[in-house]
């Protein structure tokens, strides 16, 4: 089944189109769509400049706001995958796979590890980072744990 990105919105607001059935949309322009062979988009995170970041279990793609490819990320990892996608206000990526959340810059440089490094995490299923404080919050639903972290990526 052919899965593709429906831009519907100006502000992040997006559609995946994982099936026939669709979801209710409010009434909005439709500004195009993007199909770069998703296996599965399952997250997806925007930044400050309206990039969007789409986690499909593979790889992490980041499309322009208007949905044209920047780059994609091949991010290693083994059993379960990619899940969550967070992007803190500095630009920096930050991307949970199967034992590990990996930090990279805004060019997809790798950084670090989240934490004390791989396996802290089963399954990263979501990320989301405080605006304000930048407080990183990952979700551990094998684990059915919530960590926060400080900017740093300290406990």
């Amino acid at each position: 089944m052919n899965k593709k990105i429906i831009i519907i919105g100006l502000l992040g607001l997006i559609l995946f189109g994982l099936s026939p059935l669709w979801a209710a949309a409010p009434l909005v322009t439709p500004l195009g769509s993007y199909n770069d062979s998703f296996y599965c988009p399952i997250r997806i995170a925007t930044d400050l400049s309206g990039r969007m970041y789409v986690s499909d279990g593979r790889k992490v793609s980041v499309l322009s706001n208007a949905g044209t490819p920047i780059f994609t990320l091949s991010v290693p990892y083994s059993g379960k995958g990619l899940f969550g996608v967070a992007v803190d206000r500095a630009g920096n990526i930050y991307i949970g796979s199967t034992g590990v959340v990996k930090v990279y810059d805004p060019s997809g440089n790798y950084l670090r590890d989240l934490g004390s490094g791989n396996m802290e995490f089963v399954r990263p299923s979501d990320i989301a980072i405080d605006s304000i404080s930048g407080l990183i919050y990952v979700t551990d639903s094998d684990r059915n744990m919530v960590f926060i972290f400080n900017p740093d990526g300290s406990l």
